[in-house]
């Protein structure tokens, strides 16, 4: 079964970011727009899934940009810090990023890996060529 929902911030704003719970447990965002407010839409609906997963899970994401530009760096690390910040007791978090521009995207996964150090048991990145090789990895740790 695949559950999706479309995340915009107005109806006049269009798609930002969609998203999707795959049939294999997998969380799975396509921005269409690399923006703050895309951002926002990103991690609030972190923040709803987080919560309702079980303390000790390990919950699987995807976030694709491969449609959109490259996320605004500093602003996605400093969203991702206070999510796990003020989330008393969060799962571990997976995130396997798939973009078009893979040089940038390692240099991101290094700052997010720096910026999240002390969260380093409780969210793990990837940089992944192709969703065949995130999804190997995301379900790696089920």
């Amino acid at each position: 079964m695949v559950v999706s929902s479309t995340l915009s911030s107005n109806a006049d704003a269009g798609s930002l970011c969609s998203y999707q719970l795959r049939s294999d447990g997998v969380h799975e965002f396509i921005f269409h727009e690399a923006s703050r407010a895309g951002v926002n839409q990103w991690t609030d609906q972190l923040v709803h899934i987080l919560e309702a997963s079980p303390h000790d899970a390990v919950v699987p994401i995807i976030v694709d940009t491969r449609f959109s530009s490259m996320l605004p760096i500093a602003y996605t690390i400093e969203k991702l810090r206070d999510v796990y910040l003020n989330c008393a007791g969060c799962p571990t978090m997976r995130l396997a990023f798939l973009s078009g521009n893979t040089a940038l995207m390692l240099f991101v996964q290094m700052l997010a890996q720096m910026a999240a150090s002390n969260e380093a048991d409780r969210i793990q990145y990837h940089q992944s060529p192709t969703e065949a090789d995130a999804t190997a990895w995301l379900l790696a740790a089920q």
